[in-house]
Formats: structure tokens, sequence, C-alpha cells
């Protein structure tokens, strides 16, 4: 009975951790924005100084674009970085409760959740593989190509596709794996838009995005990003690193720059839905 009633909490809480709200479809309502300043420095929720407990002390982040991604629901942040505590890591934080940062494996260059936040796809090593934000488990490899380098994997907020940048530019492959399709060659850091319709992408004079489906449409943005940028949730802005000061700014997808954080040497950019 003992047993039987501790595994009915053990899957509850389970439950509890990965499940997404029903109100928190894409787009959603803008949250918190997450960056590194200076090349190490976390300005994130509950990251912002160490906690009265004294249960850890400096986060620092190693400076990889989409090494920081927020879950689906906004309450969880997946960080690739280093705690005094813990060393070297992927470390999962609760932005409500704001629970010490919790480490689940090895550290990751880059990571994306999927649509209903019960799995991470990272990028390890080359290759994109997803895993168990509750344990760190490995689910499967997406790819595995030795004579290629695949790194920030963005997960299509509709399911089914993973898009990653890769040796030859940006590609999308199917979440079970298999072949993938190259979608814009010589580009990198593709990014999903909240709708899941589109991709973006850099790496070139100016982003791009095109339709997520045919890889067609092309669109030119007057933006030009320093690796890695994030959509807002609700679709209307990019955060990004400017090319020409390394600061952060948010800019609509018109090209006008509402927002400057006025910190040099800034990269990392991520931004959540509120909680």
């Amino acid at each position: 009975m003992k047993r039987t009633l501790l595994a009915t909490l053990g899957a509850a809480l389970a439950v509890a951790l990965t499940s997404t709200p029903a109100a928190a479809q894409l787009p959603g309502p803008n949250g918190p924005k997450v960056y590194v300043d200076q090349g190490t420095e976390l300005v994130a929720p509950c990251l912002s100084g160490a906690p009265a407990d004294g249960q850890w002390t400096a986060f620092h982040i190693a400076p990889w674009p989409g090494s920081t991604s927020f879950s689906p629901s906004g309450r969880y942040l997946a960080i690739s970085g280093y705690n005094d505590k813990a060393g070297e890591k992927l470390f999962i934080v609760d932005v409500v409760d704001c629970h010490p940062p919790r480490p689940i494996g090895a550290p990751a260059s880059s990571t994306s959740w999927s649509p209903d936040g019960k799995q991470l796809a990272v990028s390890r090593n080359g290759d994109v593989e997803i895993i168990s934000p509750q344990t760190g488990a490995l689910v499967r490899n997406v790819t595995n190509t030795p004579d290629a380098w695949d790194y920030s994997p963005s997960w299509n907020p509709r399911g089914g596709r993973i898009a990653f940048g890769s040796t030859d530019g940006v590609r999308t492959v199917a979440v079970t794996g298999g072949a993938s399709t190259l979608l814009a060659r010589n580009r990198s850091y593709p990014v999903y838009r909240p709708d899941g319709r589109r991709i973006a992408y850099g790496g070139g004079p100016r982003i791009e995005t095109v339709d997520a489906d045919t890889g067609r449409n092309r669109e030119v943005m007057p933006l030009t990003a320093s690796g890695g940028f994030t959509y807002s949730p609700d679709g209307k802005y990019l955060f990004l690193t400017s090319i020409s000061t390394g600061e952060c700014v948010v800019a609509t997808t018109s090209g006008r720059i509402t927002e400057r954080l006025g910190t040099w040497s800034c990269s990392g950019t991520t931004w959540g839905r509120k909680p």
C-alpha cells in the first residue's frame, strides 16, 4: 500500500512538472528576458544573486547562443552553465518558486523545449538529442552526422519537426530522427516563430524568414544579429545582440528598436512567456 501511494504521488509530481497548462498556448503574453552580460554573467529570474539560505552561490553561463531557453509555460528555464556548488552542468530553474538550480546532466551548447514541456532538445558534441528535463536521461538521438556539426535546435511549437544549424546551413528534421532537409545554405541559428509557421535564421547580411513547412516564400528583415536571437512570445519582437555595438536590443520585426539594455558584450538572448 505504501509503495503504491508513493508511486502515485511520484507520478502526480512528474505530471505537475512537465505538463503545459491549457492556457499556455503560443503565441502568448511576454514575460521575462534573459541574457548573458559581459560574456559570463547571467541575468535571469531567480539568479540575480545568492539566496539567503546559501544553497548555491554565483552562477555563470557559457556564452553560447541558445544555451538558455524557457519552457512553453514560462515556468522553467533550461541553462547550461557553471554553478559553484554543482560544477558545469545543464540546469533546470523554476522561475516561479525560485528553488536552487537543479542539475540534470552534462552541459549542452543549446536547448529547446517540446511544445508540451515534457522533453528537451539539446545539442551536444555536434549532434542533436532529445532528453528528459526531469532526469536528463536520453530519449533519442535526432541527428548522428560524423561529417557535420549540428547545433542550435529549435522545436516547432506545432510539434513534429526540429530546425537546427549545421555545417552547410539551416536544416529541419522530424523529432523522431531520420533524413534532414536543407532549408537555407550557409545560414545559422534558426528559430521558429511562436506560431510555428515560419523559421527565422541569421548568419548573413540580414535576418531572413521562410515558410516552416516548405522553406519557400523567403522574406528579409531589416535586422542583423550577432549570433543567435529569439522571438518574443507574442511574435511581435526580436531580442538580439546588435552586430555593430555588441549590446542587447529589442526590435520590432520591421526593424524599429524599442529597447536597449545598455550592456556591452551581451549574448545568449532568451525571452519567455509570462508564467
